[in-house]
C-alpha cells in the first residue's frame, strides 16, 4: 500500500511539474504556430500556488515527489517573480516623473450601479493621484456623455493640472504636465490597431511614450453570461454538454484569434521602438498576462517590466465578468523604476498601475 501511495505521489508531482514549467515558458511560443501555449500561459498563477501547496503536502508522504516540485518551482522562478515580485522596499534614486496607465471604460462609473454621478469620480481620482503623465485607454472624450457626467469646473481643473493633453476616436488619451508632440507611426492600414506614440519633453528626460490598447477577446454578452455561469458552478442539468460545447467554440476560438492578432501587433510595436530608439515607456491595456508572447516580443527591444522590477506581491488589473488577470502593463527602457503599484479603485472594470521612475544609474 505504501509503495502504491508513493507511486501516486510521484505521478501527481510529475503532472503538476510538467504543467507548471509548460505554463511558465509558454509565452516563448508564437501563437501563430500554436495557440495552446498561449492558453497555458494564462493558468500559471493558478498552477504555481498549487505546486507550492503540493510540494509541502507531499514532503510528508514522499520526499522525492516534493523535491520534483521544488526543482520545477526554481526552474519557473523568472515567471514566478514576474507574477509575484518581491521588491520589499522602494529603490533609492531621485524621482524624475510618474506614469499612470488606466483603462477608464469611457469614464463610466462602475461603482454607481447605473446611476450617473454628478461629478465624475474617475477624473477626480486622477487629480487626487496626480501622476505626471496619465496614459488612458477607452477615453475618446473628456467631456460629458450619455453615460458619464463631467462638470465644466471639473474639466477646467483637469486641464489646469494637465495643460498638455490629447484624446481621439480610437480611445487613447494622454494627460501630461510636460510638453509633448505626437509621433506619426506610419503603420500599414491593414494593421488597424490602437497605438499612439508621443515624444515627451520632461525637465530631466526626453523620451518616447507608447500608449497601447491591444486586441481584446471580443466576447459577446452571451459569452460573458455563459462564462460566469460556468465559473459559478451553474452546470447542472441537461444543458451542461451544450454549454461546454458553446464555451469551447466561442471562448477558446476568440481567445486564440486574439492571441494571433496581438502577436502581430506586438511585432509592429517592437519595430517602431527599434526605429525610434532612445528612452522608452510602453504602457496600456495589453489584454494579455505577464510573460505572454506579445510582452516578450516588445521586451526583446531591450525593455523591462516595471511591475516585475519594483512592485510587491501578486495583483490583478481586470476584475469584471470573473476574468481576474493583470493585463495592464508598464514597460520601460533607459530608466530605473523606483516603485510600481496597482491601485484598487472601483470606477472602471480595470485597476490602474502607477509607476515612479528616476534617471537610469
Amino acid at each position: 500500500m505504501k509503495k502504491l501511495l508513493n507511486f501516486i505521489a510521484v505521478i501527481i508531482a510529475l503532472v503538476i511539474a510538467t504543467v507548471l514549467v509548460a505554463s511558465a515558458y509558454a509565452g516563448t511560443v508564437s501563437p501563430e504556430k500554436s495557440t495552446v501555449p498561449a492558453l497555458l500561459a494564462m493558468i500559471f498563477p493558478i498552477v504555481a500556488p498549487v505546486a507550492v501547496i503540493a510540494a509541502i503536502c507531499l514532503a510528508f508522504l514522499k520526499r522525492a515527489a516534493s523535491l520534483i516540485l521544488v526543482a520545477t518551482l526554481l526552474i519557473s522562478l523568472p515567471t514566478l517573480l514576474t507574477y509575484f515580485p518581491l521588491n520589499f522596499s522602494t529603490k533609492s534614486g531621485r524621482p524624475s516623473f510618474s506614469v499612470m496607465t488606466y483603462n477608464v471604460a469611457n469614464l463610466t462609473d462602475f461603482a454607481s450601479k447605473g446611476k450617473t454621478p454628478e461629478s465624475n469620480p474617475t477624473i477626480r481620482f486622477i487629480l487626487d493621484q496626480s501622476p505626471d503623465i496619465a496614459a488612458l485607454q477607452e477615453c475618446a472624450t473628456f467631456a460629458s456623455s450619455r453615460e458619464t457626467a463631467v462638470s465644466p469646473s471639473l474639466l477646467d481643473s483637469l486641464f489646469k493640472a494637465y495643460p498638455h493633453h490629447t484624446n481621439g476616436a480610437e480611445g487613447q488619451a494622454l494627460l501630461s504636465r510636460f510638453p509633448f508632440e505626437e509621433i506619426n507611426l506610419h503603420h500599414p492600414p491593414r494593421h488597424n490597431f490602437q497605438v499612439r506614440a508621443y515624444r515627451i519633453y520632461a525637465p530631466a528626460d526626453t523620451f518616447t511614450l507608447f500608449n497601447l490598447h491591444l486586441k481584446s477577446i471580443g466576447l459577446s454578452e452571451e459569452d460573458k453570461t455563459l462564462y460566469k455561469d460556468l465559473t459559478k458552478g451553474k452546470t447542472e442539468g441537461e444543458g451542461i454538454k451544450q454549454e461546454l460545447k458553446e464555451i469551447r467554440s466561442s471562448l477558446i476560438s476568440k481567445l486564440s484569434a486574439a492571441f494571433k492578432v496581438r502577436a502581430q501587433h506586438a511585432a509592429l510595436v517592437k519595430e517602431m521602438i527599434d526605429s525610434i530608439g532612445g528612452k522608452v515607456i510602453v504602457c496600456g491595456d495589453f489584454n494579455d498576462v505577464p510573460g505572454c508572447y506579445a510582452i516578450r516580443t516588445i521586451e526583446s527591444a531591450g525593455l523591462k517590466d516595471a511591475y516585475r522590477e519594483s512592485a510587491l506581491g501578486f495583483a490583478i488589473t481586470f476584475h469584471e465578468d470573473r476574468f481576474y488577470f493583470r493585463i495592464d502593463h508598464i514597460l520601460y527602457r533607459g530608466f530605473t523604476p523606483l516603485r510600481t503599484r496597482r491601485i484598487k479603485v472601483p470606477y472602471s472594470d480595470h485597476y490602474p498601475l502607477f509607476a515612479t521612475f528616476s534617471p537610469q544609474k
